[in-house]
C-alpha cells in the first residue's frame, strides 16, 4: 500500500498507457504494421510528441530570453547614447545661447561705444510685486551699483537697480508705481514723463501722464529716453504707445504704453554699469552745446545790432544833409558873386581898353 501511495501518479499514467495500447490494438489502428509494433508506436508517439513540445517550448523560451537580454542591453546602450546626445545638445544650446548673448552685446556696444555692460541672468521673479521687479545673479562683485540701468538683450530699457548684494541685485521694472523717467515721443520728439502704475503693471504697461493736448502722440509711436534730468542715458526705447485718452477738464492727454519686452519670458539682461557717467557726459555735452548755441545766437544779435546802428547812422547823415539848405544856398551865393565879380572885372577892362 505504501508503494502504491508513493507511485500513485506513475501507476495511473502507466495504466492509462496500457489501456490506450489495448484500445488501439482492439480497433486495429496502424493496420499495415504488425500488432505489437503498432501498439508500441502508438504508445510511444504521444510521449515523444509531449517531450518534443516541451523541448520546442523550452528552446523558444531560452531563445526569447536571449533576445530579450540582447534587447535590454541594446536599450541600455541607446539610452546612454541618447543621454550623451542630450547632454551635448544641451551644451550646444547653452553655447549657442551664450554666443547669441555675446553677439547682442557686441551689437549694443557697437551702437553705443561708451557703454560698459555686464551680462546677468534673472535669478527670481517677484510675483508679489506683480511684474514690478526681479532679482539678477550679479551684484557688487561684478561692479553693479544702485541706479545702474538694466536693458534687455535687444537694448530695450527694463528698469534700474535699486538694491545690491555681493552676488545679486534687485531691479525695479518700469511698470513699478515708484518708477519715473524723462522720455520723449521718438517720432515727434515731444517730451513726457513715463510713470509706472499699479493697475497697469498687470497688463505690462506704463503711462505718459499729464501731457499737453497739443502734444503730437499717436498709436504705435515709440517712447524713448531723453537723457535729461535723471539716470537714464538717451536713446533707449521703453515701449510703444497702445492707447491715448484726453481729459477735457484738465486739457491734458494720457498715453498708455506697452512694454517692448515680455517680462514673463525674461531670462537674460545687461546692466549698464557706467550709466550715471554717460548721463553726466550727455548733460555736459548738452550744456556745452546750449552754451555754444547761446554764444552763436548772441553773436548774431550783436551783428544785427551793429548793422542796425550803422544803417541808422547812415540814414541820419543822409537826412541831415537833406534838411540843411542854408549850406547849399551860401555856396550858391558865393558862386554867383564870384561870377559877377569876374564879369565886372571883364567889363572894366574892356572900357579901359576903349578909352
Amino acid at each position: 500500500m505504501k508503494f502504491i501511495n508513493e507511485h500513485k501518479t506513475k501507476l495511473i499514467i502507466g495504466a492509462c498507457a496500457v489501456l490506450i495500447v489495448a484500445l488501439l490494438i482492439l480497433f486495429g489502428v496502424y493496420d499495415d504494421a504488425p500488432a505489437p509494433e503498432n501498439a508500441a508506436m502508438t504508445a510511444v508517439s504521444p510521449v515523444q510528441k509531449f517531450f518534443k513540445n516541451i523541448s520546442d517550448n523550452a528552446y523558444d523560451v531560452t531563445h526569447s530570453l536571449g533576445i530579450l537580454k540582447d534587447l535590454r542591453a541594446r536599450v541600455g546602450e541607446l539610452e546612454k547614447a541618447n543621454a550623451d546626445y542630450e547632454n551635448r545638445l544641451s551644451g550646444s544650446e547653452e553655447l549657442e545661447k551664450e554666443n547669441d548673448r555675446l553677439k547682442r552685446m557686441l551689437e549694443l556696444r557697437k551702437d553705443n561705444p561708451d557703454l560698459e555692460m555686464t551680462a546677468a541672468s534673472v535669478a527670481a521673479d517677484e510675483p508679489s510685486n506683480w511684474f514690478s521687479g526681479f532679482t539678477i545673479d550679479k551684484g557688487k562683485n561684478s561692479g553693479i551699483a544702485q541706479n545702474n540701468i538694466v536693458v534687455s538683450e535687444d537694448g530695450f530699457l527694463i528698469g534700474k537697480v535699486v538694491e545690491t548684494g555681493a552676488n545679486w541685485a534687485s531691479v525695479m521694472a518700469i511698470t513699478d508705481p515708484g518708477f519715473s523717467a524723462g522720455v520723449m515721443i521718438e517720432r515727434s520728439r515731444d517730451l513726457a514723463i513715463a510713470e509706472g502704475d499699479a493697475e497697469l503693471r498687470t497688463k505690462r504697461q506704463f503711462r505718459l501722464a499729464n501731457m499737453s493736448r497739443a502734444a503730437d502722440v499717436q498709436k504705435d509711436d515709440y517712447v524713448t529716453t531723453t537723457g535729461l534730468g535723471g539716470i537714464f542715458p538717451a536713446g533707449f526705447r521703453l515701449g510703444k504707445v497702445a492707447e491715448i485718452s484726453e481729459d477735457s477738464v484738465t486739457m491734458t492727454k494720457t498715453a498708455y504704453v506697452d512694454l517692448c519686452v515680455d517680462m514673463s519670458n525674461l531670462r537674460d539682461v545687461f546692466v549698464i554699469t557706467n550709466s550715471m557717467d554717460i548721463v553726466l557726459n550727455e548733460e555736459n555735452a548738452n550744456m556745452k552745446e546750449a552754451r555754444e548755441q547761446a554764444e552763436r545766437e548772441q553773436e548774431e544779435i550783436d551783428r544785427a545790432e551793429r548793422e542796425r546802428m550803422e544803417k541808422e547812422k547812415a540814414d541820419a547823415d543822409k537826412e541831415s544833409s537833406e534838411d540843411d539848405p542854408d549850406s547849399d544856398s551860401e555856396n550858391d551865393t558865393e558862386s554867383d558873386s564870384d561870377s559877377v565879380s569876374e564879369n565886372g572885372d571883364d567889363e572894366t577892362d574892356e572900357n579901359y581898353d576903349e578909352e
